[in-house]
């Protein structure tokens, strides 16, 4: 039987850990770089994790007074497996989880993100709980002219969450057809 320890040393310090940047894109607006250095075994002597996460209805959410959700959940029992108490501070996108992780106002940040090259400069992700496929949704109307083939995008006005991976992927998509999106 392994300790607690040597279970969450990997995935924890991946979460904990950023990594730096020489230069800032002009879109962000958080602090990429971390500015207070912490580890596992100070977050111990601390006694409390600090967790930044999503109000929505899957990861952490109120019901009848009841904290619940699935992120919330794995974070109580490593809390607990920790030997620590859990800290929720509910955040209101990525933007702001990077942010405040940079600035030790978070230990980790627990919502589902997307792995995407331009966020992984900016901090260290864990392996994946699980995995989703991005989907395009349409209106069908009354032609029947519903977009079939990724070549059928070009051209066409797509629109996305701010700050979400979908306008990353359309970039991509864009580059990979040879056309714009």
């Amino acid at each position: 039987m392994c300790s607690p320890l040597s279970r969450y040393k990997a995935p924890v310090l991946g979460i904990l850990l950023l990594l730096q940047s020489c230069e800032k894109p002009a879109e962000h607006t958080f602090a990429e770089t971390p500015q207070v250095e912490l580890d596992l075994e100070a977050i111990r002597t601390r006694g409390y994790l600090n967790a930044l996460v999503d109000n929505n209805s899957v990861s952490y959410f109120i019901f009848r007074g009841e904290p619940m959700g699935y992120e919330y959940e794995l974070l109580q029992r490593f809390a607990e497996d920790l030997g620590v108490e859990l800290r929720i501070k509910i955040i209101s996108g990525v933007e702001e989880s990077i942010e405040l992780l940079n600035k030790g106002e978070g230990d980790v940040i627990a919502f589902p993100l997307t792995i995407t090259d331009e966020r992984s400069k900016y901090i260290a992700f864990t392996k994946p709980l699980f995995t989703t496929t991005q989907v395009l949704v349409q209106k069908r109307d009354t032609i029947n002219n519903l977009i079939r083939l990724h070549a059928d995008l070009i051209g066409k006005e797509i629109h996305v969450m701010k700050g979400s991976s979908f306008k990353d992927r359309l970039q991509r998509l864009s580059q990979e057809i040879g056309g714009q999106i």
